[in-house]
């Protein structure tokens, strides 16, 4: 195990000048590596969660906000570590209430360890993440950071019980609570530590919030946008998840339309051996709304896809995928034009900046 003196050394360090992102990476990881020095022997998924880091989009934001405001404290590491632990957990929990089967195109924890393992390997970066905010100097910022479970909690129980005839505004209202609010946090929370005044909180903190209902759109967008025989297509389809262009699709589609799209879901369920009982948050949706057993169902993504695509006595499932895209067309294409519009409200809300300083933070809201 780490000494205490020496991790509180590190932690507790002076810092305040401006750095790059790889310097500032340096130092995350640092601060990342001495905690999960204390996991080795706990379990080996410990270990292969740390070893699947994502794009840290949430770290880079809390960098570019503190360079931004050209104060970058340790605090800042501290806080990017926190900011991706919970993000970490978020996604083993959520991966478990969904039965995902691919993430990064990889299997989800639990497919490899089962789900009381990455629950707990959730819990274990729950744990983390407020280990870590105990080091924070600011009581405010220990605050904020705290406050941000609340509203990923309430987002992920919105998420399992959202029902087929949900709408565009109970679907945002979800993931400004899923998705968003974690954005948000990080801006406000970094402004905060480099000393920013009300006024420039309140503005990082609607860019961070926008920036994050524009990247969970564009996220939903493109799982109906990728080539129907890649891996990156319909991973929300197949798991029946209603995002907002199945919900804009199912909104806009005629009867025979929809029977289309329900007749693929349930070939997939047939050749992948699924209940065709079971959907979305364990429940029976009828087509046109309305809960009734005679309904389509989930069906998680597998390796007989990958084969039944490239397999000639399967082509015809190859055209109905396309057409399947081609309704869902315009679902997406409003989905990515919501998006672009949040993108917009975000820059207008640091529209006060110098356009040269604010530059660096835009050029990380165009994910």
């Amino acid at each position: 195990m780490i000494s205490s003196n020496l991790m509180q050394s590190f932690l507790f360090s002076n810092l305040a000048h401006r750095e790059s992102w790889a310097d500032f990476q340096q130092k995350y990881h640092h601060i990342d590596q001495t905690l999960n020095a204390q996991a080795q022997g706990v379990h080996p998924i410990i270990r292969d969660i740390t070893a699947r880091k994502g794009k840290q989009l949430r770290a880079q934001l809390v960098f570019f906000i503190a360079q931004l405001l050209d104060n970058i404290q340790t605090d800042h590491h501290r806080l990017a570590c926190i900011i991706e632990y919970l993000h970490w957990a978020s996604l083993l929990h959520d991966d478990v209430l969904d039965q995902g089967e691919m993430r990064r195109q990889r299997p989800c924890m639990h497919k490899d360890y089962g789900n009381t393992l990455a629950i707990l390997g959730g819990d274990w970066y729950v744990a983390q993440a407020f280990s870590l905010v105990l080091t924070l100097q600011d009581r405010r910022v220990m605050e904020t950071v705290q406050g941000v479970m609340k509203p990923l909690v309430q987002g992920q129980m919105m998420d399992c019980s959202m029902e087929s005839d949900a709408g565009q505004d109970d679907y945002l209202t979800m993931i400004g609570y899923k998705t968003a609010e974690l954005f948000a946090v990080s801006a406000q929370a970094a402004a905060m530590i480099a000393g920013a005044s009300h006024s420039e909180m309140d503005a990082l903190r609607t860019f961070g919030h926008a920036m994050g209902m524009a990247y969970q759109l564009q996220d939903d967008g493109a799982e109906y946008a990728a080539p129907v025989e890649s891996w990156d297509f319909g991973h929300d389809f197949y798991q029946n998840k209603f995002t907002l262009p199945w919900i804009l699709t199912r909104q806009s589609c005629s009867v025979s339309q929809w029977s289309e799209i329900l007749d693929v879901q349930n070939m997939v369920c047939i050749q992948n051996d699924i209940d065709p009982g079971v959907t979305h948050a364990g429940q029976d949706i009828d087509p046109r709304g309305g809960n009734t057993a005679a309904s389509f169902a989930s069906a998680p993504r597998s390796n007989w896809f990958s084969v039944m695509v490239r397999s000639k006595p399967f082509s015809p499932t190859l055209d109905k995928l396309h057409r399947i895209q081609t309704l869902f067309q315009e679902g997406v294409n409003q989905t990515n034009a919501l998006a672009q519009w949040y993108k917009d409200q975000g820059a207008q809300a640091v529209a006060s900046w110098p356009a040269e300083v604010i530059q660096p933070v835009l050029q990380w809201g165009s994910f």
